[in-house]
């Protein structure tokens, strides 16, 4: 990649955070994820904590492509350990971040595609933008439901 373009990147990712935290704020707080990772989805049910969302944030640095973290995701919540839990009938807490990763992913790429300094970007580049991108998100996420456990210990 080069660097006009990971400057651009780098420069609507700025231009463009609030986005990505109304996005967490909206599955965390809105959708009722916030309910599923402090009280789970019944009673007795183990949540996800703050070291599996960092193994999720660390993961980001270290995967090839999104779907590489989406299949992370698919294998936590076949393990269990509360990423099963749900945050509403029809959704987890693992299937309600992968749609919230894909949706953000999604709208930024096509934000920065039309931009001119990304008018001949290679599917590299694109592959690389988009983990940009979801390291950001899982970056912002990470910190949102560190906040959040440290909120449930001070009302515990």
């Amino acid at each position: 990649m080069n660097r006009a373009l990971k400057v651009m990147i780098d420069r609507v990712l700025k231009e463009e955070t609030k986005n990505i935290l109304d996005e967490i704020d909206t599955i965390i707080n809105k959708d009722g994820m916030g309910n599923a990772l402090t009280r789970g989805s019944k009673k007795g049910d183990t949540k996800p904590g703050r070291n599996q969302f960092k193994s999720l944030m660390d993961a980001a640095g270290k995967a090839s492509c999104v779907e590489e973290l989406v299949l992370f995701l698919a294998y936590q919540n076949s393990k269990g350990n509360g990423w099963q839990n749900k945050v509403n009938k029809n959704t987890n807490i693992a299937e309600k971040i992968t749609q919230s990763l894909m949706s953000i992913t999604d709208k930024l790429s096509e934000i920065i595609e039309t931009k001119p300094e990304a008018e001949n970007m290679s599917i590299d580049d694109k592959r690389i933008m988009r983990l940009i991108i979801a390291e950001k998100y899982l970056g912002y996420l990470y910190w949102s439901v560190s906040a959040l456990r440290k909120e449930e210990k001070n009302v515990s």
